[in-house]
């Protein structure tokens, strides 16, 4: 994906979901001398996400100067043949008209989209990724009870087997069994990956430690 950041416009919250960005993503950060900083992390998930990162600062202050910006490398991404979808991230409703009418006039049919952060960007896109997915999952809404609920159930579990555990050559190995029985895939499942965490006799001895507790 290409994202064109209008960074004078969100400024540090136009990067959220940064780190969702990888190699076959272009950033393109367009900025003034109102908006000069940014938030250290966000810089690093830049730099470390292996995406192509690119600064434009605005020469000559003006109304609406950084959009024409914005607009003319539009242009030229498209002008390249650029077959992904591209993000313009801002809040300013102006660019609708760029959408228009490049869903219009151009290839981009529906794959030029307007949103205020990168996160919002990568869901809109509709790409159908890994990344997308795990968007969608965080910006899920849950129930505060049912998940308390669940955390409160993994909490006993964990005390459980800090107690079963305590006194024992497997007392450094709560966290690992803990993944194993969090999981409540069944005890022959279990049993299995017991084994493969431990080994065929540790494994069998931790089975049979735990076999009560095991969902």
């Amino acid at each position: 994906m290409h994202f064109l950041i209008d960074y004078e416009n969100v400024h540090n919250a136009g990067l959220m979901g940064a780190g969702y960005l990888n190699e076959e993503d272009h950033v393109h950060l367009f900025y003034s001398q109102c908006s000069t900083t940014m938030e250290r992390g966000y810089m690093q998930m830049l730099e470390q996400c292996g995406c192509a990162f690119e600064i434009i600062k605005l020469i000559t202050a003006g109304k609406n100067f950084l959009d024409f910006y914005i607009a003319v490398k539009l242009g030229e991404i498209v002008a390249s043949g650029c077959q992904k979808p591209i993000a313009i991230i801002s809040k300013d409703q102006g660019y609708k008209a760029v959408q228009e009418y490049c869903g219009r006039y151009t290839a981009l049919h529906k794959k030029l989209v307007l949103k205020p952060n990168i996160a919002e960007g990568i869901l809109a896109a509709k790409e159908g990724t890994e990344r997308m997915q795990m968007l969608q999952q965080e910006k899920e809404h849950i129930s505060i009870e049912t998940e308390y609920a669940l955390y409160q159930e993994r909490m006993k579990l964990r005390e459980e087997l800090e107690q079963l555990f305590s006194n024992t050559e497997y007392e450094q190995d709560v966290e690992k069994a803990f993944c194993i029985l969090q999981r409540k895939e069944g005890r022959k499942n279990v049993y299995v990956s017991m084994l493969k965490t431990f080994g065929r006799e540790h494994g069998v001895e931790v089975y049979n430690m735990t076999r009560e507790i095991i969902a």
